[in-house]
This record gives C-alpha cells, structure tokens and sequence, in this order.
C-alpha cells in the first residue's frame, strides 16, 4: 500500500471509529457484557405482565411496548444478557389490576427493596409473585 493511499484511509478511520494507529483503526470501546437469569414464578389466581429494567442504561426487557406474561401457578427462567455492573430491577404487576405490583412495578414507576441485581454473571435469587 503507497503512502497517499495510506493516509486517505487512516482519514477514514478516524472519521469512521475515531482514531487511527498507523495503518489500522482503532474503534470505539464496547461495553463488556454479561448474563443473569432471573426465575420468577406466579404464585397468585391472575395473570401477571413482567419486564426486567437496566435503571442504569435504560434498557427494557423485553421492550417498552412488550411484557412477558406469566400466567397463575407458571414458574419462568429469564436469561438477560446485560452490560457489566448494570443494575438491573424486575417489575410485575397483576393484569387484572395494574396497581397491584412487584418490585418497580410493570411500568418501572415504584422503588423496591431487594428488587435489583447488579450484572455481574451471578444470579438473582428466584422470586415468587405472592400476596394477590
């Protein structure tokens, strides 16, 4: 490779990933990733809508629009893959009756205790809706 043809692609690089060592780039950094399963099991007479929330990167699972449904009596595992020391909370609450709820709610919109699990490839401890 020529020196003209050298510079014009370390250019590239540099707009493309930020910087350039030599004659290869260097890109951005990604974020190390990890998993967790969460086991949830539904121990009341309705069904439940669930959704697991990243409060530190803003990410929802399954999405915003989507929730997992566990139906009365189901017990599920949940294998989250997650960013490095995230801290990620579940959040249930009954279909029948969305103010009736678990750990930061379905909407992520109440605090908990003992709800949240930092990523880290350990596991939260298995969780059971009750109470309803």
């Amino acid at each position: 490779m020529n020196r003209a043809t050298s510079v014009v692609l370390c250019l590239l690089v540099v707009v493309a990933c930020g910087g350039c060592d030599g004659e290869t780039g260097v890109g951005p950094t990604l974020p190390s990733t990890d998993t967790m399963t969460w086991d949830v099991k539904n121990s009341c007479t309705g069904s439940a809508d669930l959704r697991f929330f990243d409060r530190t990167n803003g990410v929802v699972f399954p999405s915003n629009t989507q929730s997992y449904l566990l139906d009365p009596g189901d017990r599920q595992s949940y294998k989250l893959k997650c960013n490095s020391n995230a801290n990620i909370c579940y959040g249930a609450s009954l279909k029948s009756n969305p103010r009736f709820y678990w750990g930061v709610a379905v909407d992520n919109s109440q605090g908990c205790q003992g709800c949240c699990h930092v990523c880290d490839g350990s596991d939260p401890t298995p969780i059971s809706l009750t109470g309803c």
